[in-house]
Order: structure tokens, then C-alpha cells, then sequence
């Protein structure tokens, strides 16, 4: 997802996924190790794509490696990956943005945590693909464990920051194919007029 009203965040994202997509197929790591040196390789491209331009640019990114019975994914930035089980949706990865880190930051020096999480640049990102050396990267310290059943959805902020998880667990009721449609319907009956893109990808196990 690239940087919302920022020069060059749609090419720079394009540019994350033919990177990722490229280097997929080479090398013989495991799945986890791969998908660190792809998000390596990616971001020596954005950085390399973005050097000597004007002004700042860059994009967020998730992914993620599904076989067999075994869930590898990496997150950088505020892009969502969840697991929808049992009519519930839990996110795994975490959003590296600037509330977190107030939090953390509260919870030590005794600040207010309802200050923190209300702060008004809580929601700026504090690791994307573009920055230079990255500050966070998440990943699980063991593959999830996918059940019959189970649905995965990778998203961006613009589906989240709109619909509820209420919302979204309706939706994932449906095939994967329905839900992407039933998300995109929603967002669109919301019409909000600062309405941020939107992009998802549903597995459904």
C-alpha cells in the first residue's frame, strides 16, 4: 500500500510487488528466511527507486507463504494480516505506527495511556519499505497453524480504518470470492469523503 497523497506511492508499491514477485521463485531458503531477503530486496529497490527524488515517498507491505498446513508472513508498516476462525477475526501481525510507540513510552514513564492511544499523530507510520533502514519488521516466531475452515485476509488501512470488525467477520462468512465483493459494497455505501484505497487478498484454507 503505498503512502496515501505522497509523489510516487503507487509506483513505489507496484515496484514492492514485481520485486517480491521476482525473487519469490529464487534460492533455497526456508519459507521465513525467504520472506525476510524479499522484503530486503524490495526495500534496496524502493530505497534505490527514490534516491535523489524530491520529497518523501515510500510504501507499507505485507505477505505472506501458505502450504500445506503452515502460515509464513512478514508485515512492514500498517498493512493488516488476520486469521478469520470460527466466525471471529484476530489480527496477527502488529502496525508499527506512532501510538505504539507512545504506548509503550506511557506504560513505562507512567504517561497517561489514554492520552497515547488518542494522540493526534498516533496513526503515522513509523516503518515502510522507502525509509532507508527499516525500523520494524514483524514476523511470527513460528508458522500459524492453519485449520479446514480457516480464511486469511492481508489488507490495507482503507478496508480496516472503514469497516468494523463486526463488518468484516459478516463478510468473511461468505466465500472468499463474496467477501472481496461484500467489502469493496460496504466501503463503497459508506462513501466517506476522505475514503483512503483499498486493497485485500483472501485465502480461504
Amino acid at each position: 500500500d503505498g503512502l496515501g497523497g505522497i509523489s510516487d506511492g503507487d509506483k513505489v508499491s507496484q515496484l514492492v510487488v514485481s520485486s517480491m514477485m521476482e525473487g519469490f521463485f529464487v534460492g533455497e531458503e526456508e519459507p521465513q528466511q525467504r520472506l525476510y531477503r524479499l522484503v530486503q530486496e524490495a526495500n534496496r529497490s524502493v530505497n534505490s527507486f527514490l534516491s535523489g527524488k524530491n520529497g518523501r515517498s515510500g510504501s507499507t507491505v505485507v505477505a505472506g507463504r501458505l502450504k500445506d498446513d503452515q502460515f509464513h508472513y512478514i508485515s512492514v508498516g500498517d498493512s493488516r494480516i488476520s486469521l478469520y476462525r470460527n466466525g471471529q477475526l484476530m489480527q496477527l501481525n502488529r502496525e508499527h505506527i506512532y501510538r505504539n510507540e507512545l504506548m509503550h513510552e506511557a506504560v513505562n514513564k507512567g504517561k497517561s495511556i489514554n492520552e497515547a492511544y488518542r494522540a493526534e499523530r498516533g496513526g503515522s507510520l513509523t516503518s515502510y519499505l522507502g525509509m532507508g533502514q527499516l525500523k520494524y519488521v514483524d514476523a511470527p516466531a513460528a508458522p500459524i497453524r492453519i485449520q479446514p475452515g480457516d480464511k486469511l485476509i492481508l489488507m490495507s488501512d482503507g478496508i480496516y480504518n472503514t469497516l468494523s470488525n463486526g463488518e468484516l467477520e459478516d463478510c468473511l462468512l461468505l466465500s472468499a470470492q463474496e467477501a472481496a465483493e461484500q467489502i469493496e459494497t460496504l466501503i463503497k455505501e459508506k462513501a466517506l469523503s476522505h475514503q483512503d484505497n483499498y486493497t485485500a487478498v483472501i485465502l480461504s484454507c
